[in-house]
């Protein structure tokens, strides 16, 4: 009769300590990090250098514009391609995290939402960037019925939404 208590109380420990594990892939939680760490500013930059060529329409403002849009491009192949990002099931994970004497919890389907959000959200703003370097600055170009000027700035708006969003979720920022 001991023996059988003993192993069951041995089996319920095992049960726990598998139970007490993480609730997210840490791998996949180390490419969220890396990527968001890379594409938020990578967003930010973009859009500034697109203030700044509107502000200053120099041969290098543009120049850097066009680099810019390309860095996001980059970002998003190396961490989109092969499903590399996708292939996690962020939508499940429940992530503790802490940064000094602040803790907060990471929700997966908030992190899926914000992580696809910028994805799309700056692929589509370094389209309309090269775009515009394409048509050689001319943001009177009509796309689909709208200037390409008037889409830019949608686009740069949702992109620095997309990516206060993921800071917000992932860093508590």
């Amino acid at each position: 009769m001991r023996k059988s208590v003993f192993w069951l109380v041995v089996i319920f420990m095992g049960f726990l300590l598998v139970g007490c594990g993480p609730s997210f892939d840490e791998e996949g939680a180390q490419v969220v990090e890396d990527y968001s760490n890379e594409i938020i500013p990578a967003v930010e930059f973009a859009v500034y250098m697109v203030e700044v060529w509107a502000v200053d329409q120099t041969a290098d403002n543009f120049n850097d514009l066009y680099e810019a849009a390309l860095d996001i491009e980059d970002i998003n192949a190396i961490y989109w391609a092969d499903d590399k990002i996708p292939s996690y099931d962020i939508d499940e994970w429940h992530i503790m995290m802490s940064r000094g004497d602040q803790e907060w919890e990471v929700v997966g389907e908030e992190l899926a939402d914000a992580i696809y959000d910028v994805e799309w959200h700056s692929h589509w703003l370094a389209e309309l960037m090269i775009e515009l370097y394409e048509a050689g600055g001319d943001v009177n170009v009509r796309e689909e019925g709208i200037h390409l000027g008037d889409a830019l700035v949608t686009a740069m708006e949702h992109s620095m939404d997309a990516a206060a969003d993921l800071r917000r979720v992932y860093f508590n920022r």
